[in-house]
């Protein structure tokens, strides 16, 4: 390859990937904040020094809420709002993972290291965007930097310490958000070993790094935040269960994912000459489909790696199509072309990778603003604008808010648009719903009294200026006709603490319906 060839290719590359980042942090400002990265922003924002976990009941460790506070630094500095300054951070941090994949990438001499950097990039940028921030979102990045970094050891290459001692770092901190995604690198090395068929190499410095970070990383919450061992890591192994999907449903998705990465396994097995590569990916997919089925959750952000290597491998084989398509124009190439295109559309049917259109002057004056506000259409979600609207004409802007509801969403996400305080312990009553299913036993008795009066006292407390109740007949995960505030009547404390609001109107919704509450007394 000539020259001009190689400094061209790359050139052109960095700047579609630039143009994607830029429509990707645009597109952002369309979406609501996800529900989970608003409350462990509230909890970056507004955790006191001190043990987090006596402040907020939250079940996941509290490295996510340092990430955030990194990521908020534009917003401490006084350049951007709080999420737009969440989002920014987030473009970068994605662009430096790039930055690292096209550096193993090229030392791989692999073909066409270009299109792989570009179907990395993409995938990363627009995979699941309404779960954009969510911790998978970052654990993916540094996943995808890793695999790149084993690929080059597979293949003997010589890489920067600096860059792998930067890699490892950042899969260290993954496995410590969750670490059910030490599968990725288990496998990896596993791998490994059985190529190099030398047990030794297994302590190298890079896993010994891995492996100090995770001790440390474990040791300091147990001496600095020991109220996560001592009370919400007990009580969330008791009642979190609550949350748990049927096996089945999970086998189900998992079985649907292995099938669709059929479709571009033997593809790209006969246009790489390096079978490593796509032996690497797949172990990192089969990895994160591990991951997913041992969160046994099955939210859909758990699969945001499965997703991410699902979209590169399809995105990697139609960019080999198109290549194959436009140096040999001939019409049996263009039904690959055409077959991939089919699943690309399929996949984001179900947004597995998504690229929404959007208003470049308007996302532009949103990511700007000084303030959170949604803009007046938001792209997901839009039929929960009507809550926002109704919160956001009770209140005003650095007030206390405090919600009933049976998911984080939309609650969350209103009061970090709104920039409002959560006063709340629990970022939802995640210890109830169990607990309500052997209500007369003893222990859940104690239980369901301890919630009462946590709420209680929260509200006293806070002086939150609205309460939002979420009512249905059939409330997620709650026994039918549940109603949050004939329950926690019950309790002498919290009917003191509700007496002074009052209902102002009823708010509707696509799956229920939320009652808002005014205080209206000092």
């Amino acid at each position: 390859m000539s020259l001009q060839k190689r400094t061209i290719r790359p050139l052109l590359t960095w700047l579609f990937i630039f143009i994607a980042a830029a429509h990707c942090l645009l597109t952002q400002t369309h979406y609501f904040l996800n529900a989970d990265v608003a409350f462990l922003t509230q909890m970056a924002l507004f955790g006191q020094n001190g043990d987090l976990y006596t402040q907020h009941y939250e079940i996941n460790p509290p490295l996510i809420v340092f990430i955030y506070r990194l990521f908020l630094i534009p917003f401490e500095l006084g350049w951007l709002a709080g999420v737009a300054s969440l989002r920014v951070s987030m473009v970068i941090y994605l662009l430096l993972v790039f930055v690292g994949c096209h550096y193993y990438l090229a030392k791989l001499n692999t073909e066409k290291t270009e299109l792989w950097l570009l179907a990395i990039a993409l995938s990363l940028l627009f995979v699941l965007p309404a779960a954009f921030l969510q911790r998978e979102h970052i654990i993916a990045a540094a996943m995808m930097l890793y695999l790149c970094m084993m690929l080059c050891r597979l293949e003997r290459r010589q890489t920067s310490i600096f860059i792998r001692a930067t890699t490892a770092t950042l899969a260290a901190l993954a496995v410590c958000l969750k670490p059910q995604y030490g599968l990725v690198l288990i496998l990896l090395e596993l791998y490994y070993l059985a190529k190099e068929r030398r047990l030794a190499l297994l302590f190298r410095w890079e896993n010994i790094l891995i492996t100090l970070i995770g001790a440390s990383y474990v040791s300091y919450v147990y001496f600095a935040h020991p109220y996560y061992f001592q009370a919400v890591a007990p009580l969330a192994s008791k009642t979190y269960i609550a949350y748990f999907e049927q096996t089945t449903n999970l086998l189900l998705r998992t079985l649907l994912l292995l099938l669709l990465l059929l479709l571009p396994f033997r593809y790209l097995k006969a246009r790489v000459q390096n079978p490593r590569m796509i032996n690497g990916f797949y172990l990192v997919v089969f990895a994160a489909l591990g991951a997913f089925l041992a969160g046994r959750a099955g939210f859909s952000y758990h699969l945001v790696l499965s997703f991410t290597v699902l979209s590169t491998l399809v995105l990697a084989s139609l960019f080999f199509a198109l290549y194959e398509f436009v140096t040999r124009p001939y019409w049996k190439q263009a039904i690959p072309c055409g077959f991939f295109i089919a699943v690309l559309l399929f996949i984001r049917h179900f947004h597995f990778i998504d690229v929404d259109p959007v208003n470049y002057p308007r996302a532009v004056n949103q990511l700007m603003a000084q303030n959170n506000e949604l803009p007046t259409a938001p792209i997901e979600f839009e039929s929960y604008k009507n809550i926002y609207d109704a919160v956001r004409q009770q209140t005003s802007p650095h007030s206390n808010i405090y919600v009933f509801g049976a998911r984080l969403f939309p609650a969350h996400s209103i009061a970090i648009h709104l920039d409002q305080k959560w006063i709340g312990r629990f970022p939802v009553l995640w210890a109830l719903p169990e607990t309500l299913k052997e209500a007369d036993k003893q222990e859940n008795k104690q239980r369901i009294e301890w919630i009462a009066q946590t709420v209680a006292e929260d509200i006293t407390n806070g002086k939150p200026e609205v309460i939002l109740v979420e009512k249905s007949e059939t409330l997620l995960r709650y026994p039918n006709g549940f109603d949050f505030i004939e329950h926690f009547e019950q309790n002498p404390s919290f009917t003191k603490a509700f007496e002074p609001y009052q209902q102002i109107e009823i708010v509707p919704s696509v799956d229920s319906d939320w009652v808002l509450y005014k205080r209206v007394t000092p």
